[in-house]
């Protein structure tokens, strides 16, 4: 559900139903889609799965999880390697940092 524009900062005014793409009724420019919702005492709680952004970045193969150290790390260059990062506990670099990542099959 949408209270305001977000283009002009303007009550929105318009009656909102799930599936319904919202225009602000003041300056006409599309504010979004209404989704399905349900308030529980106040709180606005979605019924979309939550997205594991860690899970995103490993598939788009933009960081992949250090062996050494269980952190999720950022890769670059053409063999992937992981960037410099330090160890979780230890101020201390980790081994695996500038190592080629090792793809499993």
């Amino acid at each position: 559900m949408f209270n305001f524009c977000p283009h002009c900062g303007k009550s929105i005014g318009v009656a909102q139903a799930p599936g319904q793409t919202v225009t602000c009724r003041s300056c006409g420019k599309p504010v979004g889609k209404v989704h399905q919702v349900a308030i529980d005492c106040g709180t606005v709680v979605t019924q979309r799965a939550p997205v594991d952004q860690s899970e995103q970045l490993i598939k788009q193969g933009t960081a992949a999880r250090c062996p050494e150290c269980s952190q999720l790390v950022d890769l670059k260059g053409t063999p992937k390697a992981f960037v410099p990062h330090f160890q979780k506990t230890v101020r201390k670099m980790c081994r695996m940092s500038g190592k080629p990542v090792e793809t499993r099959a």
